[in-house]
């Protein structure tokens, strides 16, 4: 979820911030941030109800705030409800980008905790839509033709499936996620080396290019299926390469 068309709320100081991180559990807000600290970026993890409120630091440098709702393990309704105040509170203050981190095997409520921040989103603009790619290639956590596998295996064959406080019943995203579409990688993204998209050393003339051409196929299939009347869109990513496309 990208670029809402909201302004910063008169009554908050200083500056928005540049990006935003709800996470699901403390664990997984910290792991993000850390990315995002590890490239320059100014980071703050807050936590408690109010951390969609915390005040971005001034200066020029980019800066993304973390948070945790604490809603893997929670109630439908609650987790819904939780999410959707937390995304409607960063676009109300003026982040104009929102990424919303849940297990990465689908553990929880990520049903409910993606419906919410979407709800927030399409009040904000409506013809928003999201995008669910619960894909960890370094820790063998993939999303092939719609299914998350685990090291190759479906996500109710490992340890996901045997959890035995939110245990995953399948890995089919369209099961797991009602009313998401798939939207297939496109032809230019499936016809472009591997070593390509992997690949975008100086002394790799034309990778980076590679890397655009297929960031904007995938990104022209997405907005063909929002315009088709779908809020809710699942992607493949079998490694970093492909999910690097699909962060662009």
């Amino acid at each position: 979820m990208t670029d809402a068309p909201t302004a910063p709320r008169a009554d908050l100081p200083g500056r928005p911030w540049d990006a935003a991180l709800v996470a699901d559990d403390l664990t997984g807000a910290g792991d993000s941030a850390v990315r995002f600290a590890d490239l320059g970026w100014r980071t703050l993890l807050a936590v408690g109800a109010d951390a969609g409120t915390a005040a971005a630091p001034d200066g020029d440098d980019p800066c993304v705030l973390a948070t945790s709702t604490d809603v893997r393990a929670a109630a439908p309704a609650v987790a819904r409800e939780v999410v959707r105040r937390r995304v409607a509170a960063l676009l109300g203050a003026g982040t104009p980008r929102v990424y919303l981190k849940v297990d990465s095997t689908l553990r929880g409520s990520v049903a409910d905790q993606v419906e919410g921040a979407l709800a927030a989103w399409v009040a904000a603009r409506p013809d928003g839509f999201a995008v669910v790619c619960p894909a960890y290639p370094a820790m063998g956590r993939t999303v092939t033709g719609g299914r998350a596998l685990v090291r190759g295996r479906p996500l109710e064959e490992g340890p996901a499936g045997s959890d035995p406080v939110t245990p995953v019943r399948t890995s089919v995203l369209a099961e797991l996620l009602p009313g998401a579409h798939h939207v297939p990688a496109p032809e230019a993204l499936a016809s472009t080396a591997p070593e390509a998209l992997a690949s975008t050393a100086p002394e790799q003339p034309g990778a980076a290019d590679d890397v655009d051409t297929a960031a904007a196929a995938l990104a022209a299939a997405l907005l063909a299926a929002a315009d088709g009347g779908h809020r809710l869109l699942t992607v493949d990513a079998d490694d970093d390469a492909a999910l690097d496309v699909v962060a662009r």
